[in-house]
């Protein structure tokens, strides 16, 4: 015997109503060492079809004599009901007719009583097994295939729906454009006959916008003789119109190009889907970011002033009798101070939120704005102590028709943004400038300034530079900024050096009052 004994223990199930042969099938799978078998025994047809149909077995041994029922009966009765495994049929010598007509009705092999080896015996069995996996894998295969052709089938009907449905535009020309066919779909585009357009050249129809590209496309397939796809953006209607085309040479000689075929679809709305798309995903990817750098900057500006104001409170509460009524009002004050910090958060985000939503309206007045700016520097200098608001203006009062709602979150942005970042510095220089149709202001600080990698990325919200740690700021004061000069028609322009200082320009067109 085969000294490689296999791991696969292979379940064998004997029909046979006489137990001696039950015994006799038990020692020769036991002198087989090629693999380990398991060997069940059903001596009734009956409960043997039962045994079959649970498919706990990888081949059946099945006895041509059952007692009054034959083994191809119990086999064909098997095989109707679904039964995929390999079945061996056990006949008596010279029972040739028998074992001819189970191999023609579906059995695997057949082994005679009394006249098979271990060896044949293993090898049978072995054949047989090898044989039904092979066959199972095959209709496997050829269901699979099935399935493929069906769904290539019906992928060929999808395609060939799509391509019906669609009004293809044909023409045919040569390589210097002169038409030679036209397809009524291609008349009716380009709003002609065809006996207006045979003879012609083709690419004076070409809008200006992609005659040079259609030029450059055709003069490289006709050098390269290879069929090329595109598509062709242009104006039409006083609408955008999205053309796909694919060109294909047609030669002559096998190496000149005697005439290109073009087959166009119209495909607007396609791109406009497309781009569509794009601009939500872009929206969608957007507002992703904004809700990170949103989550991170609150979980740090909140936490500070509201540690601060439970470990103050929870001090207080300690040593309520024992602090003197000074020392009560440091504390008292720090208190405050971080509450103040947690509301100028909070307006900064309530303000942001409204400019998202299109609700920073525009309401012009009429403001002496030279005064308004010297009361706006001498109040944040009172909020303030530690910096000094150098206000200047080149006319000692004048009065605009503007916003003030607007013009105060812009120029109380710059202020407090140029007291914040000027840590080392107490000046700073507050100008305004009236020209004949604008009003010109600036705000000058001396601070830490903005990192060139930072300066794209100035006014988006939440966003701070690597150079403020330790700061405490929202990341939103720009981007309010920016809102309410849009929403005034200003302009913002800045100049900024690291460790020199930043320099902002707020140009706001006059309006003159009615």
């Amino acid at each position: 015997m085969n000294g490689n004994t296999s791991t696969e223990t292979i379940r064998i199930l004997l029909i046979d109503d006489d137990e001696d042969d039950f015994l006799l099938t038990r020692r020769l799978l036991r002198a087989i060492d090629s693999h380990q078998f398991q060997l069940d025994w059903e001596s009734n047809y009956h409960s043997a079809l039962n045994a079959i149909r649970a498919d706990q077995h990888d081949i059946y041994l099945i006895d041509y004599n059952l007692g009054q029922w034959d083994g191809l009966k119990l086999m064909e009765e098997a095989l109707a009901g679904g039964c995929q495994k390999p079945m061996i049929v056990l006949t008596g010598l010279g029972e040739r007719e028998i074992d001819l007509r189970a191999m023609a009705r579906g059995a695997a092999d057949y082994l005679v009583k009394g006249e098979f080896t271990p060896a044949m015996f293993e090898r049978s069995l072995r054949y047989a097994i090898e044989r039904s996996r092979n066959l199972r894998a095959l209709q496997q295969s050829e269901i699979r295939y099935k399935e493929l052709f069906e769904a290539l089938r019906q992928s060929e009907m999808r395609y060939r729906g799509v391509v019906n449905a669609q009004v293809e535009l044909v023409c045919r020309y040569r390589p210097n454009g002169t038409l030679t066919f036209v397809n009524p779909a291609f008349c009716r585009f380009v709003g002609k006959s065809r006996e207006e357009l045979i003879g012609t050249s083709g690419f004076d129809l070409a809008p200006a916008e992609i005659a040079p590209v259609l030029s450059e496309h055709i003069e490289t397939l006709c050098a390269t003789r290879l069929m090329s796809t595109h598509d062709y953006s242009f104006i039409r209607d006083d609408a955008p119109c999205w053309l796909h085309f694919t060109h294909q040479p047609i030669l002559d000689n096998q190496t000149t190009v005697y005439e290109i075929q073009s087959v166009g679809w119209e495909i607007t709305e396609l791109k406009q889907t497309q781009l569509e798309l794009q601009r939500a995903l872009a929206k969608e990817k957007e507002l992703g970011e904004l809700k990170s750098r949103f989550v991170s900057m609150a979980s740090h500006e909140f936490r500070t002033p509201l540690a601060t104001i439970m470990s103050t409170t929870s001090y207080l509460l300690l040593a309520e009798h024992d602090l003197e009524a000074a020392e009560r009002a440091v504390r008292l004050e720090k208190i405050k101070k971080a509450a103040h910090n947690m509301t100028l958060l909070l307006d900064d985000i309530l303000t942001f939120g409204r400019g998202d939503a299109v609700t920073l309206g525009y309401q012009p007045e009429s403001l002496e704005v030279v005064g308004y700016c010297r009361r706006l520097a001498e109040d944040l200098e009172t909020t303030y102590p530690s910096h000094r608001i150098a206000f200047s203006s080149d006319r000692p009062e004048f009065t605009a028709h503007v916003d003030d709602r607007l013009l105060h979150h812009v120029l109380t942005n710059l202020l407090i943004n140029a007291i914040k970042y000027s840590p080392q510095q107490d000046h700073i220089e507050f100008t305004l400038e009236i020209e004949a149709d604008a009003l010109r202001f600036r705000v000058i600080d001396f601070g830490i300034g903005i990192a060139e990698a930072d300066q794209v990325h100035l006014f988006e919200p939440f966003h701070r530079g690597d150079n403020v740690k330790g700061i405490n700021g929202t990341g939103l004061g720009l981007a309010i900024c920016r809102q309410a000069a849009e929403a005034h028609g200003a302009d913002i322009d800045w100049q900024s050096q690291p460790g020199e200082g930043t320099r902002f320009t707020v140009t706001i067109p006059l309006e003159q009052e009615a």
